[in-house]
Order: C-alpha cells, then structure tokens, then sequence
C-alpha cells in the first residue's frame, strides 16, 4: 500500500460508499473529516517541571503508526523537532533541552509507514509550558485531595490520596516533602501528622495527637513541630520531632497552641497560645526564650528568617503585630476588617496579608515601627485587589513571586514580588490552604 495516500483512501471509501460522511461513525483520528478530531491528534499535554518539560498525548491506534514528531517553539519564534520512535511508539516524552522562565508552545503530529520517510499526518493544537524550580501544594477540601501544581499554574503534577480532615501543611526546604496534620489519622490513630515526599509518597506518621494543627519544618535537619490544640481539658501540647517521627521533646504548657512558625535560621519556633493570649518563642532545645502577653487569640504568624522576628495575626482584635525575638512589639498594624493568613518575603522584606473582609491583599513594608493604620496612611503599604474570597498566602523566597488560594475563583493566582499577576490556576474546587516548594527538584513529572 503507498502510504502517501493512506489518510485520502480513507476519506475516499467514505465518499464511495454512497453515505454522509458527516453521519458515518469515525472510527480513523486522522481523518480530515472526522467529527470529533478533524484530522488532528488529540490531547497533548504539557508539565512544566525543574529544566525540563513532560509531555504526554493520545496515541493513535492504527497499526501503521510507527512514531510521533514533536514541535516546539520557543520565545523568539524559533521552530524545533523531534521525532519519537518505538515499538509500540511511546506517547510520552521528556524535553530536557529548556530553561526555567521561558514559556514553550508545543505541538505533535503523527507518523505513519517508515521511519525514514514517513506520511506526516495534520499537526496537533498547541500547549504552552513554563518550566521553574517551584511547585505549589494545595489542601482542596472540595476535592478531597493534596494536590500539587506546577511552577507556572498550568497543570496539576499529582495529587496525593485523599486525606480527610487535613487544614495545615509545611514544606522540608532540603528535599521538598510536605508533613500535613489532621485529626482523622483512621484506623485508631486519632490526630496524626503525616509526611510526604515530594513525589508524594507517604514516609512518615506521628500519632498520638488530639486536634493537631500548625506544623512546621526546622531547615537544618528536617525535624518537624506540631502545635495540637488538645480537647480544652489540659491535653494541649506542641510536639517536635525528627523526620522519622522520633519524638525528641513534647511541651505541655500550653492552653490552646493555634499559631506556630519556624525561624530557619535558628531552629526555634515562635507559637501562638489562644487559650493564654501569648506568643512565645522556643528554642529547639524546648527552652522559652521569650514571651509576649496579651495578644488575644494569635492565629497565624509569619517569620523573617533573618532577623529572627514575627508577624502575628490577632483575630480578636483584626490586627497584626511585628514582635522582636526579645519579645519587645516593634510595630503595631491596624484597620484591617478580618486579616486571616499571612507570608513573608526576605527578598522584598515586605509581609502580605490577606484581609479576607475587603478580599484583598495588603502588603506592607518591614520598615513600618510604631502604630500603623491601613486606613489612614499609604507610607508603608500597597493593596492588592481583584480577588473574591482569598483564602491562603504563601511566598516563594527565591524569586520572591506570590501564590495565593481564592474559593470563589476555584483556585489559585500567582503573582510578582511586585503585584503583578503572572498566572492563575482554575482546576480546583475548595483550595483552603497552601504551601510553595521553592526548592529544584531532580523530581520529573510527566502529566
């Protein structure tokens, strides 16, 4: 058979056999007059990931097929190919010859008869991809899933088994894991604080918790704290452990821990204590370094790595405070309407808040000192609009770009350190709280 004519002997049996072609079940992909592909291949998707770029697509099921040719085109218009070749031939391929940042069109076409000279059949649609070192984990409630989305919010890499229950999530800057609490651990286990690798495999549990919440990850060994508000009958307590889930201390004086931050350069831990209205820093000896009465119900802090300083949200009183390691407060923000998440950047040295009662996100300068109301001064502040119910904050501090989770958008936005949105990510459905690996990852996905 000449190959050449392979796709018009198709169309030309149709036409012959005295039917429409238009009600004619199609059954050949590459069929020009095919209903659902008119002739294209089908699918191709794309996965931006660390220097590389997975792609995947529909394979044609048609025993002459003997590979697929693969189109990229990069940002100066400049036109690639390659050819994909096996028995079966594979419909999957990684592009490893790409740079982090720049954004790639890909395309595919169909090859069928001879690998030396090939009938090409028509070319796919595009895809764009934007390979990066980031990648952002999602607690979809609505889903039921972690979910973990690539650097540049357009695909979901994988998503990790469902787990009920699950509202806090930290990240192991040293190899990307992310260690996630929930009071529903099944099977008798109570609260458990569980931990992913980054290619979502479970590898560690600790039980033994009643209401755990706040978690995070000391940078230097991958140890892990766990702050469990208990049931109100003298059970609270903050646990740290190492990333084998070895207990190495468990603090028992506290009332109602709801806040918990680590301070990476030193491994001690600043906690929020609603039951106590404090905020106290720890060592990573369990030592009390600090601590800052009459702050109402803390709820979330952000740290700044470098100075060893907090950011604490105070819902009672819908403001935040900037507490000094020696437990002095050094700024005092006001004129929110309900702050409920918080994240700082060391590149910028600016914290953004989210004030879910405006649907906006503030960000504001580590220079402020003193009272500072939003409200009445601009000096130290810029607002980000455009978003509907926002629900999480979270930075990268290696480019300093923002992620931020939006409920009634179904999901999330990235935007500059300078407030400039660089892309969203739409495919969630109850997106309550995330957490960016900022770390390059040999970890290759392949959607």
């Amino acid at each position: 058979m000449n190959y050449r004519l392979y796709i018009t002997v198709v169309i030309g049996m149709i036409l012959m056999s005295g039917c429409d072609p238009d009600d004619r079940e199609r059954r050949n992909p590459l069929d020009a007059g095919n209903a659902l592909t008119s002739g294209r291949p089908q699918n191709l998707r794309s996965l931006g990931n660390h220097e590389s770029v997975g792609l995947s697509w529909n394979r044609v099921f048609l025993s002459d097929v003997v590979g697929y040719r693969l189109y990229r085109t990069d940002g100066s218009g400049s036109v690639t190919t390659t050819d994909v070749f096996g028995t079966p031939p594979p419909n999957e391929f990684v592009d490893e010859n790409v740079l982090n940042g720049e954004t790639y069109e890909y395309k595919f076409s169909v090859l069928i008869g001879d690998r030396q000279n090939p009938l090409e059949s028509d070319i796919s649609n595009g895809v764009f991809s934007s390979p990066g070192p980031e990648s952002c984990w999602v607690i979809d409630e609505g889903l039921g899933f972690v979910l973990k989305v690539s650097s540049d919010a357009r695909a979901i890499s994988h998503s990790v088994v469902s787990i009920f229950g699950a509202r806090h999530i930290a990240i192991d800057p040293r190899d990307g894991a992310a260690w996630l609490t929930t009071e529903f651990g099944g099977a008798g286990q109570g609260g458990i604080a569980v931990r992913y690798t980054a290619a979502g495999t479970r590898s560690t549990v600790v039980t033994g918790f009643r209401l755990p919440g706040p978690v995070g990850v000391d940078p230097s060994d991958g140890s892990v704290w766990v702050a469990d508000e208990g049931t109100g009958e003298g059970d609270a307590l903050v646990v740290r452990a190492t990333e084998k889930g070895i207990p190495i201390f468990r603090l028992t004086d506290f009332v109602k821990p709801t806040a918990l931050a680590i301070v990476g350069n030193s491994g001690s831990a600043w906690i929020g204590d609603s039951g106590a209205h404090t905020v106290s820093l720890i060592s990573n000896l369990s030592v009390r370094l600090s601590t800052v009465e009459n702050m109402g119900l803390p709820s979330e802090i952000a740290v700044n790595a470098s100075s060893g300083a907090c950011w604490v949200i105070d819902s009672s009183r819908a403001s935040v405070f900037r507490l000094d390691p020696d437990g002095s407060v050094s700024a005092t923000i006001t004129g929110f309407t309900e702050p409920i998440s918080l994240a700082y950047s060391v590149l910028t040295n600016d914290c953004w808040i989210i004030d879910s009662g405006t649907a906006s996100i503030l960000r504001i300068s580590d220079s402020v000192s003193g009272l500072y109301d939003v409200l009445q001064s601009q000096s130290f502040h810029k607002i980000l609009s455009g978003l509907v119910v926002p629900s999480d904050v979270t930075i990268d501090d290696t480019n300093g770009n923002v992620w931020v989770s939006d409920l009634a958008l179904t999901g999330l936005l990235k935007y500059s350190n300078d407030g400039v949105e660089i892309a969203r990510f739409p495919g969630l459905l109850v997106p309550t709280t995330i957490a960016v690996d900022q770390g390059t990852r040999s970890v290759t996905f392949i959607p």
